[in-house]
């Protein structure tokens, strides 16, 4: 949030118009076999996966309201995107996002990680930064 500030006073915060953008990720699907051979989810998973959405929604429609005000009290045109209910992985769903609507620029909050937990759990932020055809600004968190 605030490289988004010090960018704006770079080029003058009527020149940018902020799209704050967070994605909901299914929860992961526990898969059982049972002993007659076919694959079934276990018992109330669909309601595990309707309050996992509902979850998400709250806490992704709170976190980006916070910062969509943060932002707007520095003078700056903000709204915010949640993206609900996907079918593609993170990356490739913010990637589709910004190739539809062109942006001048992507900034980003990156994690970081390497080594066996980047292995584990991929990176958004390179595969974002490798399938945008907007330029990508990568902030990593503290």
């Amino acid at each position: 949030m605030p490289d988004v500030q010090a960018l704006a006073q770079q080029v003058g915060n009527e020149m940018l118009n902020v799209v704050l953008v967070r994605v909901c990720e299914p929860p992961p699907v526990p898969v059982v076999t049972g002993p007659q051979g076919p694959t079934y989810y276990p018992v109330g998973y669909e309601a595990l996966v309707d309050e996992s959405w509902e979850s998400c929604r709250r806490v992704t429609k709170q976190y980006l309201n916070d910062i969509e005000n943060h932002l707007k009290e520095s003078g700056l045109q903000v709204r915010f995107e949640p993206i609900e209910e996907t079918k593609l992985s993170v990356a490739d769903e913010i990637v589709e996002y910004a190739n539809k609507i062109p942006f001048s620029l992507i900034v980003m909050a990156t994690h970081g990680r390497s080594g066996v937990s980047r292995w584990a759990y991929g990176s958004v932020a390179h595969k974002v930064l490798m399938g945008s055809s907007s330029p990508v600004l990568l902030v990593r968190t503290a």
